[in-house]
């Protein structure tokens, strides 16, 4: 609206949506639970969008407030070799582990004690979505959509962008200060509320349908 000059009223949001029922039956994978006591993890491009270098940059600091814990990146990208290199040069190679790509993604969710979005900018953030279905505390920068999905202390938190030290706090914060079965009570309902896939397909065939109607022709999309 602001930046193309178009008229508020010719603007429709349709959000996206997810099945909530297939990440309600997902379970913690026993073998990432072995890996510490406070599991703290993303799933990700490795892009510099991604904020993944502002997540290795607040690393120490959240592993020194929880020495037994680990933080698992899932993803693959570009910035692949150079994470690598940093965690070498930072001697983290052992405590941030970089899984690669994961084709578990719920029940790696499931996993985690705490999510971390670190984007420098974002879309909506879908992996937040997934997130808050599988009942997994989340962290996210307040870029792009985000703050669409998270209401910071209801259910979940937010933090500025490019800010390691903003990042680490608001990590601890969230795994040691907040109820997290609250935060997670909340979490599903936002995602019952506004982010069904169900309710994304309805909506935008309704969109549709208003728009051939408007043009006086009879036919109808139906999913």
């Amino acid at each position: 609206i602001k930046r193309c000059k178009i008229a508020e009223d010719k603007i429709i949001v349709v959000y996206n949506g997810i099945s909530l029922a297939d990440y309600e039956k997902a379970k913690p994978i026993h073998y990432l639970r072995s890996l510490g006591q406070n599991l703290i993890g993303t799933a990700l491009r490795l892009t510099e969008q991604k904020g993944i270098e502002e997540l290795i940059e607040a690393a120490p600091q959240i592993l020194k407030r929880f020495p037994q814990g680990k933080i698992l990146v899932a993803g693959e990208g570009p910035l692949r070799k150079k994470i690598s290199e940093q965690l070498r040069l930072m001697n983290l190679e052992e405590k941030v582990l970089l899984l690669g790509y994961y084709d578990n993604l719920p029940d790696f969710l499931a996993s985690l004690d705490a999510f971390v979005l670190p984007s420098r900018t974002e879309g909506l953030g879908i992996i937040l979505l997934e997130a808050l279905a599988c009942g997994t505390p989340v962290i996210a920068t307040e870029v792009g959509g985000v703050p669409e999905i998270i209401t910071s202390g209801v259910n979940g938190l937010l933090v500025s962008p490019q800010n390691p030290k903003l990042l680490s706090e608001g990590v601890v914060r969230l795994i040691t200060n907040y109820g997290n079965e609250r935060l997670t009570k909340t979490g599903r309902e936002t995602i019952k509320n506004s982010f069904l896939l169900q309710d994304m397909l309805t909506n935008t065939e309704k969109v549709y349908n208003e728009a051939i109607k408007a043009r006086g022709i009879k036919n109808e999309v139906v999913y």
